[in-house]
């Protein structure tokens, strides 16, 4: 894929344009290598830890080597990008990228924002006590936490519901952990849903919970603040970061079941502390504009172009 890439560039686009944009999610495309215009890479994320967590599903003789393989590749990242200008969406990433060997000066963070005009009708809370989750079905996002933290949630209460939005590779072990908890009158799996359902399930939920590995930025508890929505996450790279722990929501170390329960109960028993957390959440989320994300892209792009 990366050799067909800069093929593709060498025979068909080089010097037909102004200024590159690499956009890289997982492994990068290293168009330092081969583009001679001017370039700009952005970084939405680093995986590190997640080549270990996704792969090992294939066995320690195929995981395992292939995880590592990952690892080096994306650490040698920052000898090839010395002098790329890099963007990148969270303060988190940004350290990984230092850590990685990127110059410091290269960076320029630009904080991920949404369009909160979409968020604005107001919102009314289930009867029951409603969690959820947005996002990807993949091994590293923990969704396997909630639905174990969900068993213990049941058992105080009742007619909770968990619902999980979003699809998968990991989709089927987790319908697998639903039906080995009995889970399955409690927990929702809504698949892809539109933006306006997607909307409206953040506003009818009490708690998001975010419990992944690792992320860029955790967008989803930005719009579940939006919507009035608390949250409680695990506090890691790029997820602890969109969190005021006692403010806005909850924090608690990677994995930590019995504590993401105690937190989940505490929103749910406490109404006045809950009340709070809403507000405080709603006026955190208006700092996240995406019209201001778009203009701080446009000016570092348009700055790349006159230097």
């Amino acid at each position: 894929m990366f050799v067909s890439a800069a093929y593709h560039y060498v025979s068909k686009l080089k010097g037909s344009f102004d200024l590159a944009v690499e956009s890289v999610i997982a492994l990068p495309w290293f168009s330092p290598l081969y583009m001679n215009e001017k370039k700009v890479a952005v970084f939405f994320h680093i995986l590190k830890d997640q080549f270990y967590v996704e792969l090992s599903r294939y066995g320690r003789s195929i995981g395992y080597p292939a995880a590592t393989i990952g690892y080096l590749i994306e650490k040698s990242m920052g000898r090839f990008y010395r002098n790329t200008p890099i963007v990148t969406f969270s303060k988190s990433t940004a350290n990984d990228l230092i850590e990685y060997g990127f110059p410091k000066e290269n960076i320029k963070v630009v904080q991920e924002g949404i369009d909160l005009k979409k968020y604005e009708a107001p919102a009314s809370k289930d009867s029951f006590p409603h969690l959820i989750y947005v996002g990807r079905l993949k091994r590293y996002k923990g969704v396997q936490f909630i639905i174990k933290a969900m068993k213990y949630l049941v058992a105080e209460y009742p007619r909770s519901k968990l619902s999980i939005v979003g699809r998968g590779d990991y989709e089927n072990e987790l319908r697998r952990l639903v039906s080995n908890l009995d889970l399955q009158s409690n927990v929702i799996f809504h698949g892809y849903v539109s933006e306006i359902e997607k909307i409206d399930l953040l506003g009818r939920s009490h708690i998001l919970v975010m419990p992944s590995l690792r992320e860029g930025w955790a967008t989803p508890v930005i719009e579940a603040n939006a919507r009035g929505t608390p949250s409680v996450v695990f506090d890691t790279i790029g997820v602890g970061d969109t969190v005021i722990h006692g403010v806005t929501g909850f924090k608690t170390s990677y994995g930590n079941i019995g504590e993401l329960v105690a937190y989940c109960s505490s929103l749910l028993n406490d109404k006045e502390l809950y009340s709070r957390m809403q507000n405080n959440a709603l006026a955190f989320a208006s700092r996240f504009d995406l019209s201001e994300t778009e203009r701080q892209v446009v000016e570092f792009l348009l700055h790349q172009l006159r230097f």
